[in-house]
C-alpha cells in the first residue's frame, strides 16, 4: 500500500508541475501535455513519473532539449509527501485534497506570488460545517489585523490569497489547527526572510508547510 500511495504522489506532483506552468503561462488547463521546448505533444510513455524521465536520460524525445531536474525532484518530493500523510492520517480523502491544493497554490506563489482561485476552490470540498462560526471570526480577526498593519507600516503582511488558504484550513481542520498552522508558517517565514534578506516573500509555501506539519504531528 505505502508503494501504491507513492506512485501515486508521483502522479500528482507530475500533474501539479504541469498544471503549475499551464497556470503561469496563461496556457489552457485543457488539452494534451508537451514539450515546453519543441510544442511536440507527448507520447502516453514520456508521462510516466520518475521511469520516463530515467529512460529518457533527462532529455526529450522528440527535439532532445535537456530537460529540467526539478521535474523528477518534484515527482519524488510528492510522492514522499504522499507516504508521509497517509503514515500520519490513512487514507483521509480531504487531507489528500488540501496536499494538492495547497502545493498547486504554492508553486505558483513562488513564481508569480499569485494564489490560485481554482486551488480554494477545489479546497472548499473539504469544508467541515463545524468550523463555519469560529471560522467566521477567525477571518475577521485576521483581515482587521492585516489593515490595521498596512495603516501602521504601509506594507502588506498577508495577501488575499494567504488568507482565503488560512480560511481553507480553518474550515477544515478547526481554529487550533489553524493557529497553530500560521504560528509555524510565521516562524519559517521570518526565518527566511532573515537568511535571503528579503522584505517580500511568497507566503504560501510557509502556509503549506504549517499545514503539513500539524497535519502529521
Amino acid at each position: 500500500m505505502i508503494f501504491f500511495i507513492f506512485i501515486i504522489g508521483t502522479c500528482f506532483g507530475s500533474f501539479i508541475e504541469c498544471m503549475t506552468q499551464r497556470t503561469v503561462i496563461h496556457e489552457s488547463v485543457y488539452g494534451r501535455s508537451h514539450c515546453d521546448y519543441c510544442g511536440h505533444t507527448l507520447h502516453t510513455l514520456d508521462l510516466i513519473p520518475i521511469i520516463s524521465y530515467l529512460f529518457l536520460k533527462g532529455k526529450c524525445r522528440y527535439c532532445h532539449h535537456p530537460l529540467k531536474i526539478s521535474l523528477l525532484l518534484n515527482e519524488i518530493t510528492v510522492g514522499f509527501l504522499f507516504v508521509l500523510l497517509y503514515l500520519r492520517v490513512g487514507f483521509d480523502l480531504r487531507s489528500f485534497i488540501l496536499l494538492v491544493c495547497f502545493l498547486y497554490a504554492s508553486k505558483v506563489d513562488i513564481l508569480i506570488y499569485e494564489i490560485p482561485d481554482i486551488s480554494i476552490l477545489i479546497s472548499l470540498s473539504t469544508l467541515r460545517l463545524c468550523y463555519l462560526k469560529e471560522t467566521i471570526c477567525f477571518i475577521v480577526l485576521l483581515v482587521l489585523f492585516v489593515y490595521g498593519f498596512y495603516k501602521l507600516f504601509h506594507k502588506e503582511g498577508l495577501g488575499g490569497g494567504d488568507i482565503k488558504l488560512l480560511m481553507v484550513i480553518c474550515l477544515s481542520s478547526g481554529l487550533d489547527h489553524t493557529l497553530m498552522s500560521l504560528s509555524l508558517s510565521c516562524l519559517f517565514g521570518l526565518v527566511y526572510c532573515l537568511f535571503k534578506k528579503k522584505e517580500m516573500i511568497p507566503f504560501g509555501p510557509f502556509i503549506t508547510l504549517g499545514w503539513f506539519l500539524m497535519t502529521i504531528i
